[in-house]
């Protein structure tokens, strides 16, 4: 629904899916994923799956590798990423990760992420 964000709860990983032409979001506490419970990757996957070209997954500061392959999913289905800067992360894992792979059309400072999202979503700024 438009102007509501979901966040996955603690110990779920969060995945949409597509049931009888509704999307859906599905809760599960299968195995924690790059040691991680929820997970970016298993979410970004299956929101590229459902959204395709239309998702826009956004990688911000954090440890490790989590997001990189479900960031691959959403390049290989036509969407696009964007990866905070080195600069302004606490900590450069999950971006860089991102960023060094190549499946990043931008990388930008946390203060422009939010320009950053509304311009990739088309919204006019003038």
């Amino acid at each position: 629904a438009t102007g509501i964000i979901y966040v996955a709860p603690g110990g779920y990983h969060m995945l949409l899916r597509e049931v009888a032409g509704n999307i859906m979001i599905h809760l599960t506490q299968t195995a924690p994923i790059n040691s991680c419970r929820p997970s970016a990757d298993p979410m970004f996957a299956s929101i590229s799956h459902v959204y395709g070209r239309n998702t826009l997954g956004v990688v911000l500061t954090g440890i490790g590798a989590d997001g990189c392959e479900g960031a691959r999913a959403i390049a290989d289905n036509g969407g696009s990423v964007i990866a905070q800067d080195k600069a302004s992360s606490v900590v450069y894992g999950m971006p860089r990760m991102v960023a060094q792979a190549g499946l990043c059309e931008a990388i930008v400072p946390i203060d422009a992420m939010a320009m950053a999202i509304m311009r990739r979503c088309g919204l006019n700024l003038a």
